[in-house]
């Protein structure tokens, strides 16, 4: 959340709900490992993986934990487990356990059902503290006044990228086709007029059905698209996931891989992982051979922090890609 309002869990009610808000979903049947920091405990870096299937895989998914919190960080780790079954919740909160390093101890254990708790703190009843999920709960209230959608399940996120259907497919489908004979590189200086062209489609505040349409078209070929990437970062990223995956639905198809990269790419930069890997798997089941998809799919999922690209000049990066074709 901005770091102008921040937003104080007193109690483990408070803290459950305030997960669906940092992962866009709620979550359950899930192991939950988040990086603190200061003596306030600040949240930070937040990994979640669902519970294992079985006993065999359960070491494998506590190391990938580890290995998560362990790069990005922290004083120390919270560790929820989220089940129907406190049993199989509470295991893995202590395979997790077992194997953090010493210089990151765990601040604070919990396991729970939809709406009772545990912990290992001695005040802990053996019957579990009762809780409610809410909607309107304050973390919650205040997550979607700084524009953070949160889904019932995550299996929502899926359809957030749904194509449109017919008939309104079929105007969508001759509209995209038109505009991609009118922008077929052609001439000695297409490449700078493709990134230009986007460049002037991103300046608009608002962005009708032909406007996304014709940024579809632009981002098919490297120059749109690279110009569209580089105007992303973490002040702006929520917008531009909404941009790029309403322009994803309205192509569909294979057409639609640059697209859901950009989606994807804008998720991640909002610290949205969840929409950022539904985003990146649709591109990559959709083409598995467009490079780009693969490699924002393994930087997301190999827990890479967003901010590696807050380094990023926009204007001198547009400046060298545009020198750079056009020489």
């Amino acid at each position: 959340m901005d770091e102008t309002t921040p937003y104080r869990a007193r109690t483990f009610e408070d803290l459950l709900n305030a997960l669906p808000a940092r992962f866009g979903f709620v979550p359950r049947e899930s192991i939950i490992g988040i990086c603190v920091s200061g003596p306030r405990h600040r949240l930070g870096f937040t990994a979640r993986m669902d519970l294992p299937p079985d006993d065999e895989h359960a070491d494998a998914v506590a190391r990938t934990v580890v290995h998560h919190l362990i790069r990005n960080g922290g004083d120390g780790v919270i560790l929820v487990g989220l089940s129907a079954d406190p049993g199989a919740a509470e295991d893995m909160v202590h395979r997790v356990r077992e194997l953090l390093p010493a210089h990151l101890p765990e601040v604070l254990g919990l396991w729970a059902t939809e709406d009772r708790v545990w912990s290992d703190l001695p005040d802990c009843p053996a019957e579990g503290e009762a809780y409610a999920l809410s909607p309107t709960h304050e973390v919650r209230v205040r997550a979607a006044t700084e524009g953070v959608v949160v889904a019932e399940d995550r299996e929502e996120l899926w359809y957030e990228l749904e194509p449109v259907g017919r008939p309104r497919r079929d105007w969508l489908d001759r509209a995209f086709a038109d505009i991609v004979a009118e922008w077929i590189p052609v001439g000695p200086s297409w490449q700078r007029d493709h990134a230009r062209q986007m460049a002037r489609l991103l300046d608009r505040e608002s962005f009708a059905d032909g406007e996304l349409l014709a940024m579809s078209v632009l981002s098919q070929w490297i120059p749109g698209r690279d110009t569209a990437w580089a105007r992303i970062g973490a002040h702006n990223a929520r917008g531009m996931y909404d941009i790029w995956a309403a322009a994803a639905r309205l192509v569909g198809g294979v057409e639609a891989t640059p697209m859901l990269c950009l989606a994807g790419f804008a998720a991640w930069q909002a610290g949205d992982g969840a929409r950022a890997i539904n985003a990146l798997d649709r591109a990559r089941a959709l083409n598995p051979e467009y490079t780009f998809a693969g490699l924002l799919g393994r930087m997301v999922e190999c827990g890479m922090d967003p901010r590696v690209m807050d380094s990023m000049d926009t204007e001198s990066w547009e400046r060298r890609f545009a020198d750079r074709r056009s020489a």
